[in-house]
């Protein structure tokens, strides 16, 4: 369980002095940007979006040359090394700005089961943290590219050509930029993500009473044929046999 101890923010703020917890710190920048510092040397630069982590017993100060805003609080227990400062990117649908806003509310606030949501809220803060600690960070561009794809693979007449063009005027070079950034192209990308809901889809075929050519529209292939045949070609068999041999 990860308990919130404490929560406060800073509005538009240019120091904070040296100082030390009994838990850890966690920082999350609404605005601005500046540098965390430690008394043995250490310094982290952040900035908006991004979350800073300072284990216990660590002194630290929070300095900025043009000012920063957050939402902080303290924690009694997370999975992570606490040897230093540690800094983690928020996800693109900001589920931990969304998360830290509705507990430092409720932290704040005389609601009824006060203390059983922040309890709630501080296990999806610190698990979010553990789950994106460490996770490959992409281009702005690419991420939105991703976030595009994932939001619309199960919409058959989702246009990936248009997604590309309506995010700069050189889809090749997005093109390009996305297999470097991911190891494969934009096509093959939402390709997968449709295989891998299709996967799902099929074990639980049976408890949804669906045959193959409704998981295949429900995962974006108007053609069950050729959802058949390319399902065969990344996964080694059938989807029917597939769903009978791998049913929940």
């Amino acid at each position: 369980m990860h308990k919130i101890i404490s929560m406060g923010r800073h509005l538009t703020t240019f120091t904070v002095g040296v100082h030390n917890h009994d838990y850890w710190e966690i920082v999350y920048c609404t605005s601005g940007n500046g540098t965390f510092k430690s008394d043995n040397g250490y310094s982290m630069d952040y900035q908006t979006g991004e979350v800073v982590l300072i284990p216990p017993k660590i002194a630290h100060s929070n300095e900025s040359t043009h000012g920063f805003t957050n939402i902080h609080l303290t924690m009694d227990n997370i999975a992570l090394s606490n040897i230093n400062f540690i800094k983690i990117l928020d996800n693109p649908s900001q589920i931990l700005y969304h998360t830290f806003s509705q507990a430092y509310y409720i932290y704040n606030c005389d609601i009824n089961n006060k203390f059983n949501l922040l309890s709630i809220l501080g296990d999806l803060i610190g698990n979010c943290l553990i789950a994106f600690f460490g996770v490959k960070q992409f281009s702005p561009i690419i991420e939105k590219i991703r976030m595009e794809i994932i939001k619309n693979f199960t919409d058959c007449n989702f246009d990936l050509n248009k997604i590309l063009i309506d995010k700069t005027n050189k889809p090749e070079y997005l093109k390009k930029l996305f297999k470097k950034e991911t190891e494969m192209t934009p096509l093959q990308f939402l390709t997968e993500t449709r295989i891998s809901f299709a996967k799902k889809l099929l074990k639980a075929r049976v408890t949804l009473n669906k045959n193959i050519a409704e998981i295949s529209h429900e995962c974006g292939f108007e053609d069950p044929l050729y959802f058949s045949r390319l399902f065969k070609q990344h996964v080694g068999c059938s989807p029917l046999i597939y769903s009978e041999s791998n049913e929940i």
